[in-house]
């Protein structure tokens, strides 16, 4: 399939999306139901009006859907959507969550995009072709040093249980002091990569699929992306470290001594 139009189809998609999740329809729900619930409801909506955008374009052949990623089936690859990562972020009325969108052939992702309404970013990515945000090129900055990073964190487990633990082992048991955020949305995060806002992101027990907009992104920016012992990420990748490549050995020699100093405690 042409990439191009590909491309086009999905820019329309995540744009609708965003139109959906405006202030406007924010204040509508805020109050309606408890706040899963809610967060459910605009997320199935987001997908809903993803698909409708798609399906108009683009013939489906299958739809498969779960609570993050939704998963069409159409002529020569595949379509993940994540309709909104960062849901309870948005349902506090935060601005930090983003809409992202991959077209993958054969298993390997060819198109994939990342839009965050509310700061109006729309970052596209393509194969061989470097990353533009809203129309403009943009790449990783060029920090060298760990030590002068700011580096993004998320974990996708059960945060309450164990996330903050996670974070207060990771980072008191590192080789040196970082500066670090959660995001509040992984897509988000990567974006602050790709545009040289953060230096690198941390992510534990990822949601890879769901990623695969980002990390793909941050690439395209000319970064580097891999699992904690620096191969390639997969399904079964249980830390994925996203940075500009200039600190990318020295944040996994310091994330493995902390994951190995962390063991030695328990």
């Amino acid at each position: 399939m042409n990439l191009t139009f590909v491309k086009k189809v999905c820019r329309k998609a995540i744009i609708a999306s965003g139109k959906y999740l405006s202030e406007k329809h924010r204040r509508e729900m805020l109050h309606e139901g408890n706040i899963e619930a809610r967060a459910q409801r605009v997320l199935e909506m987001s997908s809903r009006i993803m698909v409708d955008q798609i399906d108009a374009q683009i013939p489906i052949k299958e739809v498969e859907s779960n609570h993050r990623l939704t998963r069409l089936t159409i002529p020569g690859g595949e379509l993940l959507l994540v309709p909104l990562d960062g849901k309870e972020s948005y349902v506090f009325g935060q601005t930090n969550y983003s809409i992202g969108i991959a077209y993958q052939h054969s298993g390997v992702t060819q198109v994939a995009g990342v839009f965050n309404p509310q700061y109006k970013e729309l970052f596209f990515g393509e194969s061989d072709k470097p990353l533009k945000r809203n129309n403009q090129f943009a790449q990783v900055n060029d920090v060298r040093a760990l030590e002068d990073s700011f580096l993004g964190y998320s974990y996708r487990g059960d945060y309450k249980a164990q996330g903050q633990k996670h974070l207060n082992t990771l980072f008191r048991l590192m080789r040196q002091p970082i500066r670090a955020m959660i995001p509040g949305s992984d897509l988000f995060g990567l974006t602050l990569v790709a545009n040289g806002n953060l230096s690198g992101m941390i992510l534990a027990a990822p949601s890879y699929d769901s990623l695969l907009p980002g990390l793909f992104i941050v690439e395209r920016a000319g970064g580097r992306v891999t699992d904690v012992y620096g191969d390639p990420v997969s399904p079964t990748s249980e830390l994925i470290l996203a940075s500009n490549k200039h600190i990318h050995t020295e944040l996994i020699e310091n994330v493995r001594q902390s994951m190995i100093l962390a063991h030695q405690e328990q």
